[in-house]
């Protein structure tokens, strides 16, 4: 294991721009307010000086901010269609057919309880890389 790797998407804030990332994982939780959100985890793809680190973002389950997971998903170039339960399977199909995929993310840094962190603003698919939609395979019955 690479501790500095696995651990820098956690402590190191990054500069503000635009990153390349592949989507590694994502995961269901609740933020200390008791909201659930999903944390996505991504490596960077680039730029080159942050290449194989880890990067994380963190999407409300919320009614005022689902437009984020929806902006999320889209920019990976997974296909979606009417309405879904977000604590159902296909709900977590559709994550699951994030995984692996390539998007941009554009990063800025924000002041928080007086510390710089990261903050993921907006989403960008990869024009290059073919739409998908889940598959029966990324859903875990």
């Amino acid at each position: 294991m690479d501790w500095k790797k696995e651990q820098s998407g956690d402590f190191i804030h990054y500069p503000a721009g635009t990153y390349y990332v592949r989507i590694v994982s994502w995961e269901r939780l609740k933020a200390g307010t008791g909201t659930e959100q999903i944390r996505w985890r991504a490596e960077i793809i680039a730029p080159e000086e942050h290449k194989g680190r880890s990067i994380l973002d963190h999407t409300a389950l919320t009614e005022t901010a689902l437009w984020r997971v929806a902006k999320a998903v889209a920019a990976c170039g997974v296909k979606t269609e009417g309405k879904v339960d977000t604590s159902g399977a296909a709900f977590e199909a559709v994550l699951n057919a994030c995984k692996e995929r390539r998007v941009y993310w554009h990063v800025t840094e924000e002041m928080y309880n007086g510390k710089i962190r990261n903050k993921i603003v907006d989403y960008q698919p990869d024009t290059e890389q073919e739409v998908i939609g889940p598959t029966p395979e990324d859903i875990e019955w």
